[in-house]
């Protein structure tokens, strides 16, 4: 960042061993923001982070809207992760999905009307 912060490694221990325990309570914004920080600060999340993270993403995805959508996948290009097959499938399915309902709900990810800020 502008000041050149980064987490403390003993801090990231001692976040994740908080946090992994409740990972199933964090609704797509949270899962999608946490791991967005990881890439934001070029750190690589630990192998049990990872696991917990995509277990409970492939749960979820579903109900993700194109902002959580998106910010997983720069993290996912900006930590050089490739999350497997299965895990891109469902990101696709939830894109699908959100294309087929633009006009029914105008502020969904994908709509037109969701860009009028930009």
């Amino acid at each position: 960042g502008k000041l050149n912060m980064v987490p403390k490694e003993e801090f990231l221990f001692h976040w994740e061993d908080d946090f992994l325990p409740l990972i199933d309570r964090v609704d797509g914004q949270g899962l999608s923001n946490v791991l967005w920080s990881f890439g934001r600060f070029r750190i690589m999340p630990s192998g049990r982070f990872l696991r917990a993270w995509m277990e409970t993403f492939e749960k979820s995805v579903s109900r993700y809207m194109g902002q959580e959508c998106a910010n997983i996948l720069w993290a996912w290009n900006r930590l050089d992760i490739f999350p497997g097959e299965a895990a891109l499938e469902k990101w696709y399915s939830q894109y699908k999905l959100a294309w087929q309902n633009r006009n029914r709900y105008p502020f969904y990810p994908v709509s037109p009307f969701s860009l009028r800020r930009f």
